[in-house]
């Protein structure tokens, strides 16, 4: 598990997070979507759910970079 700076998370955010976790677990291995997934069949959901995330961050940077570039564009052109 990678480590996270606990100073930035709070009691209360941790708790949400950890619900979080155990609600994905139970949806993953207790059969409403996928009856009784193997462990590798485990590891492809969490890989899945990883690279959403990561492409959801992308996003993210990439409209703050952009929304940056255009304020700075406006500030040199006066507008």
């Amino acid at each position: 598990m990678e480590k996270v700076n606990n100073n930035t998370i709070t009691p209360y955010r941790m708790a949400a997070i950890v619900k979080t976790a155990s609600e994905i677990s139970d949806r993953m291995v207790n059969g409403k979507y996928l009856y009784s997934p193997s462990w590798e069949e485990c590891c492809v959901i969490l890989n899945l759910v990883r690279e959403a995330i990561h492409k959801c961050k992308e996003i993210k940077e990439d409209s703050h970079v952009s929304a940056y570039d255009n304020m700075e564009k406006d500030h040199k052109t006066g507008v």
